[in-house]
């Protein structure tokens, strides 16, 4: 997005929750969920991605 994108229509996500992100045991980046609703319930959030859901994602990533 250009400056003047965010100016003129800026994000509407007021809360955020990143996930660590590792392939093979190493880094590889994060995960950001993000809300319209003031607070994100992490517990909740933490637990939408956890296996299956992430083992199929470091299956796909691995294949980048």
């Amino acid at each position: 997005m250009t400056v003047q994108q965010i100016q003129a229509k800026p994000p509407q996500g007021r809360s955020f929750f990143a996930i660590r992100v590792e392939i093979k045991g190493q880094p590889w980046g994060v995960l950001v969920v993000d809300s319209r609703q003031p607070t994100i319930h992490a517990n909740r959030a933490r637990n939408q991605y956890k296996p299956p859901f992430m083992t199929l994602l470091n299956n796909l990533l691995q294949r980048i």
